[in-house]
């Protein structure tokens, strides 16, 4: 496996040359791991590197890393938030937060840019019903939204059209 700068540099390369022959922005958003107290500074780096997107695992840092990293200016690129730990924190049909919230509304507030989510046509088994409220939550809250959870490209025939307008 390619450390996360030469893994960066060589996608980087072929974003570069989808945007020339599409004319397209092509984002990649690298994971951003490590301790807490070293995030930030792993941000800019990244950032510096040639990142033009980050991907940061909310539940399990937390919302204040969010929200400072989203405030930080010498990070400025997009920030995707993955729902990891979402279903321990979700998942009770009786107690625990609604995934609308939780995904939908805490993330958007706490910074993030784009928001991956369980699609109901995914690999988890997710009610299609909850899944729009997310997704009518996220858009309503400027953020974008991302169906996640074993998307590949045979599932697209089952993609709701609403999703893209």
């Amino acid at each position: 496996m390619l450390p996360t700068c030469e893994r960066l540099a060589a996608c980087r390369q072929v974003c570069d040359r989808l945007q020339e022959e599409t004319g397209r922005t092509v984002l990649y958003a690298v994971n951003l791991t490590g301790s807490a107290e070293k995030l930030l500074r792993r941000g800019r780096s990244l950032v510096q590197a040639g990142a033009n997107a980050l991907l940061l695992n909310v539940l399990t840092y937390g919302f204040s890393v969010l929200e400072a990293l989203a405030r930080d200016p010498a990070i400025g690129v997009p920030i995707f938030a993955h729902p990891a730990f979402a279903g321990a924190i979700c998942a009770a049909p009786d107690t625990g937060v609604a995934y609308s919230v939780m995904l939908g509304t805490l993330l958007a507030h706490s910074g993030a840019d784009a928001v991956l989510y369980p699609a109901h046509y995914g690999s988890l088994p997710f009610e299609a019903a909850e899944e729009a409220k997310i997704r009518d939550s996220l858009r309503k809250n400027n953020v974008f939204p991302v169906p996640s959870a074993g998307i590949q490209p045979g599932i697209v025939p089952r993609v709701p059209g609403r999703l893209w307008q």
